[in-house]
């Protein structure tokens, strides 16, 4: 599959799982009730499945993109510059931003709430409140990372501490003592999951499917996600793992699906951004050699555009592709 390419399985009763052809290379994904969003290399933003909110059209005016994320019926966005936009079903508010949010880091959302981390570090949430979830503990402190359960809230302080506060009927809002610190966490519907700072994963709450039983082989991961009664993980070597609830095959990793760079996971489907072991490949002839190093210099300075020689993905092709290149020079694998 090409560098990039985003993938989907698990329940299609809205589309969700059927990627739109022309979607081009793309960095993050996320699910939501029943639609997906894609962030893809160039910023922009593409969504899919249901719509009957509107939260499958992403504004005209959003503009580029570092961060997504997919809710129930609706969608929020963190900017390039650090501003949030959300659009959607609005009942609580979860479809637009408080006018004073100002500029964040990073962003959250699965139910009717949203949550974000400022850039000083400090979490905000609005929108559904029925429990909690949306009211942030004053002692809370900086943090950096949140997830946004359905109607319950997570999030890691810069120390690694996890806090949870909202819903707590399966226990998903208490942090297991012997839990450590952590550095990714993932909010489902009524469960949790995290990557500890030694890349173990740890989960908790509710688990009717088994979607807290992390499988005793897993190993390193790098990125966790949380589905309605499902979780998936992506591994240190590029692979994907899931388990829980597989009604609707969610948790039926294709295969192969070869090395992955991100992944996402709906209520009852799951997401994955496959990467080429030769991106690096320019002119596809299956080798990395002169001709991809002359692809990359004429490219040099640009954001690479139909070249693709931004393999690191920070918007300009330098010196840092270039170490990328000749690190895999020879013979694709």
């Amino acid at each position: 599959m090409a560098d990039g390419t985003a993938i989907a399985w698990g329940q299609s009763s809205f589309g969700q799982v059927n990627v739109p052809a022309g979607l081009g290379p793309c960095t993050a994904l996320s699910g939501g009730s029943g639609h997906s969003v894609a962030l893809r290399t160039d910023g922009l933003v593409a969504a899919w499945g249901q719509n009957y909110s509107g939260q499958s059209s992403p504004p005209a005016d959003l503009g580029r993109c570092s961060a997504v994320d997919a809710g129930y019926e609706h969608t929020i966005a963190l900017r390039v510059d650090g501003t949030v936009r959300a659009w959607g079903w609005n009942n609580h508010g979860q479809g637009s931003v408080p006018p004073d949010i100002g500029t964040c880091t990073a962003i959250s959302t699965c139910g009717m709430h949203n949550v974000v981390i400022r850039a000083d570090g400090a979490v905000r949430a609005w929108g559904f409140n029925g429990v909690g979830e949306a009211t942030v503990p004053t002692n809370l402190g900086p943090c950096r990372g949140i997830g946004a359960g359905w109607q319950f809230t997570v999030a890691i302080r810069t120390t690694g501490a996890v806090r949870a506060w909202g819903w707590n009927e399966f226990g998903q809002a208490t942090v297991p003592q012997d839990l450590g610190t952590c550095s990714t966490i993932a909010a489902g519907y009524e469960h949790v999951v995290a990557i500890r700072t030694d890349g173990v994963v740890r989960a908790w709450g509710r688990s009717d499917s088994g979607q807290t039983n992390v499988p005793t082989d897993l190993g390193t991961c790098v990125a966790v996600a949380a589905g309605r009664r499902h979780s998936v993980a992506l591994k240190a070597d590029g692979s994907v793992r899931a388990w829980g609830n597989d009604a609707e095959g969610q948790a039926s990793v294709p295969a192969p699906i070869g090395p992955c760079s991100a992944i996402g996971a709906g209520w009852f489907h799951s997401l994955a951004v496959t990467e080429d072991p030769c991106a690096a490949d320019s002119n596809d002839d299956r080798r990395v050699s002169g001709g991809d190093l002359g692809i990359l210099l004429g490219a040099w300075g640009t954001d690479g555009g139909a070249a693709g020689c931004d393999f690191d993905r920070d918007g300009i092709v330098g010196g840092l592709d270039l170490g990328l290149l000749l690190g895999a020079w020879g013979p694709c694998p």
